[in-house]
């Protein structure tokens, strides 16, 4: 009786102990208060991008619809400046803010910087000190910096996207021909035929005014070779 009670006592214990940590298994982790509300807050932030990226997304199709349906009012439209061919009336008015040389300026028209080129004359170059070139630029600046000007579109750019343009001081000088008589210009013969343009080169040619006072000025389409 004695050997018999003493063998299945431990087998009992055994049994219990594997039932017990069996059950453990199955029972499931305690987190703090505190871990729960971090996670809770993260699947807040989750829904939070999502919501936006979602209304972003349905803001960028209605654009696009927009865009395709009305160009014209499209708020993807280019903002280069909506020149049309000049004829009798300029086309647009906008501020000097800046002369580059003679026959080249920045204005602004309406937010939008636009560098300008003008038609019709080629004058003295100013970054290769030129003669004459920083007193074209000088007289150009004189004409018409800091104004609000009226400019002619011709409808061309040149090769490095300056708008070919005729334009008018506060004053309604054509600044192209007034540069022209103040003999601090060439006539561009090579991209223009005018021959209102020509006529003044050979006046101010005549009267020696400007850089005409040099008996034989380079020309700047040579000087720049």
């Amino acid at each position: 009786m004695n050997l018999s009670t003493s063998a299945t006592a431990p087998t009992a214990k055994v049994i219990i102990l594997i039932k017990t940590a069996k059950a453990s298994e199955v029972v499931p982790p305690k987190f703090p208060k505190q871990q729960f509300s971090r996670l809770k807050r993260k699947d807040e932030i989750c829904a939070d991008m999502n919501k936006r990226l979602m209304n972003i997304t349905t803001f960028l199709l209605a654009i696009c619809f927009l865009n395709c349906t009305h160009p014209e009012t499209s708020v993807l439209s280019s903002s280069e400046p909506n020149f049309h061919q000049a004829e009798t009336q300029p086309d647009f008015t906008a501020k000097v803010i800046r002369i580059v040389d003679g026959d080249t300026l920045e204005v602004m028209y309406g937010e939008l910087p636009v560098m300008i080129r003008l038609a019709h004359i080629d004058c003295p170059e100013i970054r290769s000190s030129q003669p004459f070139g920083k007193k074209a630029k000088q007289t150009l600046s004189d004409l018409c910096f800091g104004q609000n000007i009226e400019v002619e579109y011709t409808g061309d750019k040149d090769r490095n996207g300056r708008y070919i343009c005729v334009i008018y001081n506060q004053n309604g000088l054509n600044l192209n021909k007034e540069m022209m008589k103040r003999g601090m210009a060439w006539h561009y013969k090579k991209y223009s035929t005018d021959k209102e343009y020509e006529r003044l080169e050979e006046e101010a040619r005549q009267s020696k005014i400007g850089l005409w006072a040099d008996p034989d000025p380079t020309p700047p389409w040579q000087w720049r070779k």
